[in-house]
């Protein structure tokens, strides 16, 4: 865990000594942006051994078949079980240079750790916070384990940006690259009419609304799904994943993304604008997806394109307050929270198990 506590002390450590140079403001942000991403990118490249959940070991043997066969047959072997074919013969790719397993993993962190760290100095008023909810809230574990999703979800912070700059063709052009790694990403489109759609109170207690609903009949809409994708080739292939169903300790993904989403609500001064409307908005997206974790875990990955806005908005909510004094006491509850909920978090998945090469 030792890596955990050390890119906690340098997050946050770094930028308030950052804070304190005579340094240009722009210049300071893009230096801390680039020392926390090649930090995430070691750490997620450099571990040895799988950790406890996802896909890890499943990625470790699919490299060894793909090391030890030509691109024709990785490409058959793949195709036949309807998964992304484009990663695996970009895998093969990456093996003709080098039979390190590390290797592959360094490289598929760059994606996600470069979009979010340009997401970060781009529109994140406090940097080292929003590193904060990336590292502790779920998405670098998340994004350790699931390679295929981790470069989609890059893909899908680029076409946010695109969809806040107006630029609706890159935008589709974004997420259908996001789907060739990953199929689930096609479920970020609905960010498309999103942007479209103006903050407001009724908004949101429709969301809330439609989040109890989830709740209380989650179970019978996820059967209904389910009996749509039971022959939906590699999309069935979760419905047989035993331990994706009646976990009601998923309900904690919920929770915290909701919590903190909330919080974002009730300090933001500057929520009816339209590009925090698209945050806001994307955010009680991932919180709907959210709520039928408990009976189907799979959802969870569908709500992490939404959520991802989260890293930008909750930041920004608590920077625009007024008041210093609750400024500063929130900001201490929500990073000591964060901190603790990511040592709970990277410890029951296992990564106390693993090493940095």
């Amino acid at each position: 865990m030792w890596a955990y506590v050390v890119l906690i002390i340098v997050i946050i450590g770094l930028w308030f000594l950052f804070d304190r140079l005579k340094m240009e403001k722009k210049k300071k942000k893009i230096l801390y942006c680039i020392i926390c991403g090649i930090l995430l990118v070691l750490v997620a490249g450099t571990r040895v051994g799988s950790l406890d959940f996802g896909d890890d070991s499943m990625y470790m043997r699919n490299f060894t078949y793909v090391r030890e066969n030509s691109f024709v047959d990785v490409f058959n072997y793949f195709k036949a079980q309807d998964t992304e074919v484009v990663f695996y013969e970009f895998t093969k790719l990456v093996s003709l240079f080098t039979d390190n397993y590390n290797v592959l993993l360094t490289i598929c962190a760059i994606p996600i750790v470069f979009v979010i760290s340009r997401i970060i100095y781009k529109f994140s008023k406090k940097p080292y916070f929003s590193y904060l909810i990336f590292f502790c809230a779920f998405f670098f574990l998340w994004s350790m384990v699931t390679l295929r999703q981790a470069i989609a979800m890059a893909f899908v912070g680029l076409s946010l940006e695109f969809l806040l700059n107006k630029k609706y063709w890159r935008f589709l052009i974004a997420v259908g690259c996001a789907v060739l790694f990953h199929r689930t990403a096609i479920v970020f489109l609905l960010a498309l009419p999103l942007s479209f759609l103006r903050y407001s109170k009724k908004s949101v207690v429709g969301f809330i609304a439609l989040c109890i609903i989830g709740i209380i009949f989650g179970e019978q809409i996820v059967n209904m799904a389910m009996g749509a994708f039971a022959d939906a080739g590699h999309f069935s292939a979760y419905l047989d994943r035993a331990e994706s169903f009646g976990n009601w300790k998923q309900i904690y993904k919920f929770l915290v993304y909701g919590l903190l989403t909330a919080s974002a609500l009730v300090v933001s001064k500057d929520k009816y604008k339209t590009k925090n409307s698209l945050f806001i908005h994307s955010c009680l997206v991932g919180c709907l997806l959210c709520t039928f974790a408990p009976f189907f875990a799979e959802t969870y990955r569908l709500a992490l394109y939404f959520m991802l806005s989260l890293i930008i908005i909750l930041p920004n909510a608590v920077d625009g307050m007024k008041d210093k004094k609750m400024q500063a006491l929130l900001t201490a509850v929500i990073t000591v929270s964060l901190i603790v909920l990511g040592f709970v978090t990277f410890a029951s998945m296992g990564y106390q198990n693993i090493i940095m090469g």
